[in-house]
């Protein structure tokens, strides 16, 4: 394998590369150049293979030159049909997600619970909104469905709101909330393979080998916390919330908040992977 990177993955002598945040996110960054005349076998072999199995976030912008780009295949993009309630029968039904894709579960997941769709799409919510309440919104990016509970209410711009953060059970470890094992990796005749609390791996969802978070691995794993120097873990910057107007229901503040982050591994066979120290390595966080 490691003849094969030598031919045709762009840097393959260093783990890091260094580039401009607009090729990282969305111009794309040149990491598999399959141009080369004097190429072997093995590699144009290993480049024909690479076309039907990209990833999202990899595209062949011209023959034999394949770019990553975090966001461009976000650009325009459309997230299928959603059929919604409409709230007439029963306005506590109000905007929630009866379907997404002709289809009223999911079949991502190793479990009814994970692959239940449930919720709204964050921009709309039933009047009349009680303490006891639990808000529910459903991620396309995600393939699941998020929990936020009621935390206090609180005066923004002269309006009184309820102030729901999401719930910690969202990402807790199966070991500790026991429904969420049908988000672990479930291989044949093994036990599942569970991360620690506070991340999601979005394989089964995305088809990338990335694990989500909030940002700075915010209310994960102190194993998580402290792989990387420099993380600050506040709840003021890196939690998830949203505000809501208990009588109409309207949203007037919030914010998601997510980490993008990969395992770094040590591979003996290839030499840019010998001294690396293995853990959850953060890529990039965003808010919106």
């Amino acid at each position: 394998m490691e003849d094969i990177l030598k031919e045709i993955f762009i840097g393959w002598n260093n783990i890091f590369q260094t580039a401009t945040v607009k090729k990282l996110l969305w111009d794309g960054l040149t990491v598999v150049n399959c141009t080369a005349k004097a190429m072997s076998d093995t590699a144009s072999m290993a480049c024909e293979m690479l076309k039907p199995r990209l990833p999202v976030t990899i595209a062949e912008y011209e023959p034999g030159i394949f770019k990553l780009a975090f966001f461009r295949h976000k650009n325009n993009s459309n997230d299928g049909q959603f059929r919604v309630n409409s709230g007439i029968e029963d306005y506590r039904k109000l905007g929630r997600i009866i379907a997404w894709k002709g289809q009223s579960n999911l079949t991502n997941w190793d479990g009814e619970f994970c692959n239940r769709i449930d919720g709204t799409d964050s921009t709309i919510f039933p009047p009349f909104q009680s303490s006891h309440d639990k808000v529910v919104i459903f991620l396309t990016d995600l393939c699941r469905s998020m929990y936020a509970e009621f935390d206090s209410y609180v005066t923004w711009r002269g309006v009184r709101m309820m102030y729901f953060p999401g719930s910690p059970l969202n990402l807790k470890a199966a070991a500790d909330y026991p429904p969420n094992i049908c988000f672990c990796e479930h291989i044949e005749d093994e036990p599942p393979q569970c991360l620690k609390s506070g991340v999601l791996d979005v394989f089964n969802c995305q088809g990338v080998s990335v694990i989500v978070s909030s940002p700075h691995f915010y209310n994960a794993s102190t194993e998580y916390q402290s792989y990387v120097q420099g993380l600050n873990p506040d709840r003021e910057k890196h939690e998830t919330f949203i505000y809501i107007e208990p009588q109409t229901g309207v949203v007037l503040r919030g914010s998601k908040r997510i980490q993008l982050n990969m395992f770094l591994t040590q591979m003996e066979e290839m030499s840019v992977l010998h001294n690396v120290s293995e853990g959850l390595f953060p890529l990039l966080w965003a808010e919106e």
